[in-house]
């Protein structure tokens, strides 16, 4: 109050033609200039001529923390288990989960959970079957609006992912990571018997020669198949009459260079010579089969017994001694 009553006066002489020179503020305005902080914030309530002079609560819009809520304060929704920070603390809180493992959305049908709504409202249209997003210039329906917005890049010709070594450009973010494996030569896929993929799909492919499996079936003969491509290969035979067909003996294939490679059982032709003994062969997949002989490798393993093969042919023939 007698600092108040100073000032009051102070401004009652410099009416009276008086001039006084505003000594006591001084002090004041050299606080205000401190760039650091205090250590300790006053105990009581900060006026507002006090909150205008600290420039740091001037460009905050708040008075300066200290310690640990500092921190707080520049990141309010900040996860405390890894650290990352979030704009809306609902956000944060489906974050948590992740660490939680809470899952409190439970799908109705078949009681699979969830940690977000969202994701649970996307899996309940697998059983509903509905498809809310239309392309407008096709007509194709998505469960899904990230996968209506990749599919017109296929209508737009949008590229919007490049490979940074080569700059090749993708309009998926998976194809451009599965390129990207052609570079670094990772492959982080790995089989039991040691052959290891750069992707996951090739590794289901590879599994079904341990396991025999031949999932794909064709709906017109019935002939099954170990990977899906093969299958449509050998539809194109139905669909288009055997288009790749020997002429010598009569058998059909899907492609025109797997005919190419069957003919030279015909024709004696034996272009794949082994480096090691000499021997050659007519179909490089023979030659690759034969040089397993030399390096000893059996990568074709029984799933029953354990035993190994050097040729898929042979596992499949052995399987049948279990399968009756």
């Amino acid at each position: 109050m007698q600092g108040h009553e100073k000032l009051v006066n102070g401004a009652h002489a410099a009416g009276e033609g008086m001039p006084r020179e505003p000594q006591e503020q001084k002090p004041l305005q050299e606080a205000a200039e401190v760039a650091e902080p205090p250590v300790t914030l006053p105990s009581g309530p900060q006026s507002p001529e006090t909150r205008q002079r600290n420039p740091l609560a001037r460009s905050q819009g708040k008075s300066a923390p200290v310690g640990d809520g500092l921190a707080r304060q520049e990141r309010p929704n900040t996860c405390w288990d890894c650290g990352k920070s979030f704009s809306k603390s609902s956000s944060l809180t489906i974050h948590q989960r992740t660490h939680t493992g809470e899952r409190p959305y439970a799908c109705p049908e078949c009681g699979k959970r969830f940690a977000q709504s969202s994701t649970s409202l996307r899996h309940q249209r697998k059983h509903s079957g509905e498809r809310p997003y239309d392309c407008a210039q096709c007509g194709k329906s998505f469960r899904v609006s990230s996968h209506l917005a990749r599919h017109q890049r296929i209508h737009t010709g949008e590229r919007p992912y490049s490979c940074a070594a080569c700059g090749r450009s993708f309009s998926v973010s998976s194809h451009l990571a599965q390129h990207q494996r052609t570079h670094t030569g990772e492959r982080p896929y790995h089989c039991a018997c040691g052959k290891s993929f750069s992707l996951s799909s090739h590794l289901v492919q590879h599994w079904t020669i341990h396991t025999g499996e031949r999932p794909y079936q064709c709906a017109q003969c019935g002939r099954s198949f170990s990977m899906s491509s093969a299958l449509i290969r050998h539809q194109r035979l139905h669909e288009a009459g055997t288009p790749c067909q020997c002429t010598p003996c009569g058998k059909s294939f899907g492609r025109g260079s797997e005919l190419s490679e069957h003919q030279k059982i015909h024709t004696g032709e034996r272009q794949h010579e082994c480096a090691q003994c000499g021997r050659s062969f007519g179909v490089r997949s023979n030659l690759l089969q034969h040089q397993r002989t030399h390096a000893g490798e059996r990568p074709y393993t029984c799933a029953h017994c354990g035993r190994s093969f050097s040729r898929s042919s042979n596992l499949i023939t052995h399987q049948r001694i279990h399968t009756g």
